[in-house]
C-alpha cells in the first residue's frame, strides 16, 4: 500500500498521480510510511490546519469520510487508542471540516469505539465538575448516560367458554340460557420501563438517580455485569433482585465499570 507524499491520502499500487490531490507520484515511493501513520493521514511535523483539503467536488464529503473512518480503524486495530493517536485524529477532523454534529450523525459509532480504546489505555474521563449527585470524599465522576430502569412484567390473558341452550320462541327468536367460565393465563412475559434519569458512573460505585427512585451500586459489591448492545445488568452480592438498564451503549459502560472498579479495588 502507497501513500500520497503531499496530503498521505491512500494511492493506488502502480498509479502515477494522487486521485485526491492530483500530486504526482513518484516511482520510488514506498509501499509503506516511513513512520508508523494513519492511512490518508496528514504527515507528522505538517500542521493539518496549514495543508491544503483535497475533499472538494461532489463527492468530497464522501472520500472525506471514508477516508477518515480508514485513520481510525487503523488506530484502533490493537483496540488502544493512545493521547498521540487521539490528538492527531481529532486534528485531522477539524482540518477537513468534521463538525460535532458530523461527530453525532455520521460517526457515532467511532466516538464510542475511541472512547472504549482510550479506557484501555488507561484514561478514564473527568466529569467531576459536573456531577448532580452527592460524592462522597475523593469519589470521581468518570461518564453519566441517560438509563431506563426496566422491569420484567408478565402479560395475561383472560380465555374460557360458554354453555347453554337456545330455546325457540318465535319464528327468528330465540332465548339462550347459559353460562361463562373463564381465567386468567400467562402468555408471556416483556420489559417495560420502570423509571427514568442519570447513571452516573464514578470511580468507586454506579448511581441511577431516576424520578422515583435511585440506586447505589457499589463496586465492592459487584459481582458480575451482563452487557448488551444497548443494555447492562447488575449482579450485586447484597441485592437479590438484578436491576437492568436501557443505555445508548451497553459496551461503553462496561468498560469504565470495569476500569473504575480494577483502579478502586487495587
Amino acid at each position: 500500500m502507497a501513500f500520497c507524499t503531499a496530503c498521505g491520502s491512500i494511492v493506488v499500487d502502480d498509479a502515477r498521480f494522487c486521485s485526491c490531490c492530483g500530486a504526482p507520484v513518484g516511482r520510488a515511493q514506498p509501499s509503506t510510511p516511513a513512520a508508523p501513520t494513519h492511512p490518508g493521514a496528514v504527515p507528522l511535523g505538517v500542521s493539518p490546519v496549514a495543508a491544503p483539503s483535497p475533499y472538494g467536488g461532489l463527492l468530497g464529503k464522501r472520500h472525506r469520510d471514508r477516508d477518515f473512518r480508514a485513520q481510525v480503524e487503523y488506530a484502533l486495530a490493537d483496540d488502544i487508542l493512545t493521547e498521540a493517536e487521539e490528538a492527531q485524529l481529532f486534528a485531522w477532523a477539524e482540518a477537513q471540516g468534521i463538525t460535532q454534529t458530523d461527530w453525532q450523525k455520521r460517526f457515532r459509532d467511532l466516538l464510542d469505539r475511541m472512547l472504549i480504546a482510550s479506557v484501555n489505555d488507561g484514561r478514564l474521563p473527568d466529569m467531576t465538575s459536573q456531577a448532580q449527585i452527592m460524592l462522597k470524599p475523593g469519589e470521581k465522576v468518570h461518564h453519566v448516560d441517560v438509563g431506563s430502569l426496566m422491569k420484567e412484567v408478565t402479560l395475561r390473558e383472560f380465555r374460557g367458554g360458554s354453555h347453554g341452550v337456545s330455546i325457540p320462541i318465535v319464528k327468528g327468536v330465540r332465548y339462550r340460557t347459559g353460562s361463562f367460565r373463564g381465567k386468567s393465563v400467562v402468555v408471556g412475559t416483556e420489559l417495560q420501563v420502570a423509571d427514568q434519569g442519570g447513571l452516573w458512573l464514578t470511580s468507586l460505585r454506579v448511581v441511577f438517580a431516576g424520578q422515583r427512585k435511585a440506586l447505589d451500586l457499589p463496586y465492592a459489591k459487584l459481582a458480575n455485569l451482563n452487557v448488551f448492545t444497548d443494555g447492562i445488568s447488575f449482579n450485586m452480592t447484597n441485592r437479590q433482585t438484578v436491576p437492568l438498564f436501557r443505555v445508548p451503549s451497553g459496551q461503553v459502560v462496561a468498560a469504565i465499570i470495569n476500569a473504575a472498579a480494577q483502579r478502586a479495588m487495587a
